[in-house]
Parts: structure tokens; sequence; C-alpha cells
């Protein structure tokens, strides 16, 4: 897998490091440090019916035309979220130090599910209080971008600019989580929305 990965890189799919979701083939991107709490809201959000492209990373395609591209996902949180949202019975690994309960969120995902023509960006925050959603102009989404461009996501610095600009053009949000992820589901399902029709009112 990563062998493929890292191949794929090469080819104008830009690895990011973000959680995505989809609905009817709009993406919405999760970007935030480890440890905020995407791969959380993204199961969250698998669970209440919108599509998983990835917990952690995607890839971006630039041309011919913009393409989120996912991967099978397996989800990995921490034990006691795990059961929390009622995935107790998931397996066990540990990498880097840190133990994870993995969650296959593979069965029923097909090739469609796995791809979407348009995005929408949201950065995420956690600063211990309520859930809340603010917009974020073009050029502070970009700024949030590059402060969380992450070691092994920077291997193309060249390229980096094309994909930040890309994304950044409309805007973004800013989400603030709150401790439980279902908080957050319903901006989740705005962000989508009011990205949806920007991108069918401009084509």
């Amino acid at each position: 897998e990563a062998v493929v990965l890292a191949l794929l890189s090469c080819y104008d799919r830009h690895p990011l490091h973000a959680a995505a979701v989809a609905d009817r083939g709009h993406a919405l991107l999760l970007a935030a440090p480890s440890g905020t709490g995407k791969s959380t809201l993204a199961y969250a959000c698998h669970e209440a019916g919108l599509a998983l492209l990835g917990d952690d990373h995607v890839r971006l395609q630039l041309a011919p035309a913009m393409r989120v591209w996912g991967w099978p996902a397996r989800v990995r949180l921490r034990a006691d979220t795990a059961a929390h949202l009622g995935a107790a019975r998931a397996s066990v690994e540990t990498a880097n130090g840190k133990t994870k309960a993995v969650i296959d969120a593979r069965p029923g995902v097909g090739p469609g599910r796995l791809v979407a023509s348009s995005a929408g960006v949201c950065v995420l925050a956690r600063d211990g209080g309520a859930v809340s959603l603010d917009p974020l102009a073009p050029d502070a989404l970009a700024r949030a971008l590059d402060e969380q461009l992450a070691p092994g996501f920077d291997r193309f610095p060249a390229r980096w600019p094309h994909v930040v600009r890309a994304l950044t053009e409309h805007g973004g949000w800013r989400l603030n989580l709150s401790r439980d992820p279902n908080d957050a589901l319903p901006h989740v399902r705005e962000m989508l929305a009011m990205s949806s029709r920007a991108y069918v009112l401009e084509t």
C-alpha cells in the first residue's frame, strides 16, 4: 500500500493531510494537526451516512479538472473514543508508541464513493468550548493550510502552492469541535451544502 501511494504522488495525486467526507460527489476536507479529532469526526460522519474518503489523508488531482481521491478506509481512534462511539469490537494496533482501535470502514464502499469532483475545506480546532463554525477568507485559509503542512506531506514543494490555490479560491471554514463529534454533524452537512451550491453556480 505504501509503495502504491508513493507512486500515485508522482502522477498529479498530491497527498493531503486531511480527513474527507463526501455527499453526492462533493467532498469536504477536514484539515487539522494530529490529535485534533479529524478521524473521530470522519467516523461519526461515516456512521451518519456520508461517504468516507479517508480519515487522515486523501489525494488531490488538479488536471484536467479537480478530483479528490480517497482510499478504502480503516479509521484509527483512541480505544476510549471507539468505545464511546459504539465501535468497541474494533481490532487494536500500536504505531509510534500509540495504541489505537482500528475500525474497518471498507465494507460496502465501491469505487464511486471514493472520488469527488469538487471540494470545500474546513480547518478543525478544539479550544474546550462549544461547537462553533466561522467562515475563513481565502488568504486566512491558505495560511492555515501552510501552518498545518505535516512532515511527509511536504515532499512536492513546487506543487504545493498550486494545490493551496485550488483549495482556497472560494475560502472555507473553521470548525471548533466540542467533546461530542456528533455535535458537529449539522455543521458538516451545512458546509457540504453551501460549498456544493457555490460550485454548481460557478460551473
